[in-house]
């Protein structure tokens, strides 16, 4: 690691469009003569909160219920808070005083083969059974509460383990601005002589590709240190 004092700094500007889980950014030809090492010092990161949704797209399941007659319930794509959930999902969720959800109402189990991001919220299998708790605490968020930003500016330095540029952990309200700032970092940077295109994937919690529904917009100051 290079500690030399910089004999520059750039500072690199970056959008990532609205939708995209991995995306490529032209910049202007940036040049390094050999002799240079890079590092990234801070990080800033802009995420628009009405864009995480916990429910990403249309989710359908059904209550089976003893008289043999079923009910079909959709839900819409967009971010429901525990009580707006439970109304949508027509009171067929119960929470419990630790934070767990079971199927309620007048259903022996409901069906959730259409509805992934309510298995997952839940911690609920595809069929699941009146009465029986999920197998974790809900996760309103559904994985969104840290949004994981890659770059591949990023020098790897441990073997099969690939290190992120900033975790964005989401604490602002839903409709508000959620801005990750880090500073005072030395991140080692890929050795390079030219830099034009740079690559960024977003990821949940889970390590999973996301795509937001908002532009995300990333700034980088990197220190241009001699090599010694």
């Amino acid at each position: 690691m290079n500690n030399a004092l910089p004999v520059s700094q750039l500072v690199i500007s970056a959008t990532i469009p609205a939708n995209h889980s991995h995306y490529v950014v032209d910049i202007d030809r940036k040049s390094f003569a050999s002799n240079i090492d890079l590092s990234i010092n801070s990080v800033t990161v802009k995420i628009d909160t009405t864009a995480l949704y916990n429910i990403t797209a249309t989710n359908t399941f059904v209550a089976r219920k003893n008289d043999g007659k079923t009910t079909t319930v959709s839900l819409n794509a967009g971010y429901y808070d525990k009580d707006s959930l439970q109304t949508a999902m027509q009171g067929y969720v119960r929470y419990t005083d630790n934070g767990y959800a079971y199927p309620a109402g007048d259903a022996y189990d409901l069906d959730l083969s259409g509805a992934s991001d309510l298995q997952r919220i839940f911690g609920w299998n595809r069929i699941q059974q009146y009465g029986v708790s999920g197998y974790h605490p809900v996760d309103i968020s559904n994985g969104l509460n840290c949004v994981k930003l890659y770059c591949n500016l990023v020098k790897q330095m441990i073997p099969n383990y690939t290190t992120t540029l900033c975790d964005c952990f989401i604490y602002s309200a839903t409709g508000l601005q959620n801005i990750t700032s880090l500073s005072h970092l030395n991140i080692p940077v890929n050795d390079v002589i030219d830099i034009d295109t740079i690559q960024f994937d977003l990821r949940n919690r889970y390590d999973e590709p996301i795509s937001i529904g908002c532009d995300v917009y990333i700034t980088m100051r990197l220190s241009v240190n001699l090599k010694v």
